[in-house]
């Protein structure tokens, strides 16, 4: 046996945020513990299945963790497994829940077992307080973080920069973001446009992290096409009231690429200029072009130009203005 104490902090980390940091940062500062173990559930009985595959949920823990933090990978279902297991290495065992877990704890598996194992510590979120018969240590805990069910809508300034990298180059959470904003209609339009400006990506030969970038912003590029008239005005008059003199019908491409700097933390420019650029191409440029033309030639779209269509895969500036030349007063 392995004489340490421990803190355990299980959950979906679905993602990790830094309210999760925050909680292993008030245990490690109030208990007497060696280290905090973050254990990722496969799959949480008493919740609804996870939407991200368990390898890239401890792959984001890991890129996060602190001192005195450690990943523990684990294939038990039920809390009691784990904590049996672990008993085996470590002789003295926090287990760390949320204020909003004790409402569950007689919903878990051998309750009554559990607790002649481990001692339970409640975190207190913003001072509230949770009424339990069950014996609890009970530490405050300043919680200024959202749930990962909202930064899984697209609260992703709750995210260590690291996980957002993460997120965004492997594009996890974005199709669900954009179910939030579109109908369905936008939906299959926008992954239509974001599977062929791959393809006409791939047919130019950029490299693979071009194409990472080009699929985000093909995907999410009609993300604020929905809003309201009024609700687009707002963002245009702040920050592009130049442009107040277009129609109100191509203002969301400017507005998405303020809405997705603010919301979604994303900062790559070439994925906000050409979601900029993709009513109205100003920027001339390959990456824009592809961009532009995948909205064109997309197969869902009704009266397609197959010339147009052909020659985006051969040459983006022709393809362009040849559009341009027929299509563009229309």
């Amino acid at each position: 046996m392995n004489y340490s104490k421990i803190a355990v902090i299980g959950g979906s980390f679905d993602p990790v945020h830094l309210g999760h940091i925050a909680m292993a940062q008030t245990v490690l500062k109030h208990l007497d513990v060696d280290k905090v173990l973050f254990v990722p559930t496969k799959q949480n009985p008493l919740k609804a299945e996870t939407t991200t595959p368990y390898s890239q949920r401890c792959e984001m823990l890991s890129l996060v963790l602190e001192d005195k933090m450690e990943l523990y990978v684990s294939d038990y279902a039920y809390t009691i497994d784990l904590i049996n297991a672990l008993q085996t290495q470590y002789q003295k065992i926090y287990f760390v829940i949320g204020d909003d877990q004790v409402k569950q704890l007689h919903l878990w598996k051998s309750i009554d077992e559990l607790l002649s194992k481990v001692q339970f510590v409640c975190l207190e979120r913003n001072e509230v307080c949770t009424e339990s018969h069950y014996p609890l240590i009970r530490l405050p805990f300043k919680n200024h973080f959202e749930s990962s069910s909202a930064i899984r809508n697209g609260e992703f300034h709750y995210l260590d920069k690291k996980v957002l990298h993460y997120i965004l180059d492997h594009q996890l959470y974005l199709n669900q973001i954009l179910k939030q904003h579109v109908d369905t209609y936008r939906y299959n339009h926008s992954v239509s446009v974001m599977e062929t400006a791959r393809k006409i990506a791939v047919a130019h030969h950029f490299n693979s992290e071009e194409i990472k970038n080009i699929e985000i912003a093909a995907l999410l590029h009609d993300i604020c096409k929905c809003w309201d008239k009024d609700k687009l005005q707002v963002y245009m008059e702040k920050h592009f009231p130049e442009k107040l003199k277009y129609s109100y019908k191509v203002w969301h491409g400017y507005v998405a690429s303020i809405y997705l700097k603010e919301k979604l933390c994303i900062d790559n420019t070439c994925i906000l200029n050409a979601i900029k650029n993709h009513t109205i191409l100003e920027e001339y440029n390959r990456f824009n072009l592809v961009i532009k033309l995948a909205d064109i030639i997309e197969p869902l779209r009704q009266n397609v130009d197959n010339e147009v269509s052909e020659l985006a895969f051969i040459d983006l500036e022709k393809a362009y203005k040849l559009w341009e030349k027929r299509y563009k007063n229309d």
